[in-house]
């Protein structure tokens, strides 16, 4: 298994604490509510 450096062990922390933090936003919840329900996302009230 290849060891990483510490720079980029951090940044993969930081890159998935920002993608943790996206996925919980209105935008986010509405995307995934649509796929499941199989239908286009309505993002109009984002806007």
């Amino acid at each position: 298994m290849r060891q990483h450096g510490p720079e980029l062990d951090a940044a993969m922390h930081r890159e998935a604490r920002v993608f943790a933090a996206q996925l919980r936003t209105p935008e986010s919840k509405e995307a995934m509510r649509a796929f499941a329900e199989r239908r286009a996302p309505d993002f109009s009230a984002f806007e």
